[in-house]
């Protein structure tokens, strides 16, 4: 089974997948992935038709905080749920942190 596979329609809660390197969430029809690499934050997202995703976007960000407002904005419009979008970007920070002060980050 690939690590994509593991992101669950409408999830509430974010997955990390690749041993905790990338940050993954996946409702209200797109997918949100996230990675650190050169010391910069990158997101994509992707809208869902079937099993293909299209109008795939990607932003890159300096610093943690961003990102997750990032994430924030995309899922709100995406599910009209701020609650969830609230919930997501404060995952997307942790997330961030950790990877950020890991020994092993780029």
């Amino acid at each position: 089974m690939s690590d994509l596979s593991r992101i669950r329609p409408c999830e509430s809660e974010a997955t990390t997948i690749a041993g905790g390197s990338l940050f993954a969430w996946k409702g209200g029809g797109i997918a949100l992935l996230a990675d650190y690499s050169n010391r910069t934050w990158v997101l994509a997202r992707g809208w869902q038709t079937g099993d293909r995703f299209e109008h795939i976007r990607r932003w890159s960000f300096a610093e943690p905080a961003t990102l997750a407002r990032q994430v924030k904005r995309l899922a709100e419009e995406a599910t009209a749920d701020r609650r969830l979008a609230i919930q997501l970007a404060a995952s997307a920070l942790t997330w961030a942190v950790a990877v950020e002060t890991s020994p092993l980050d780029s």
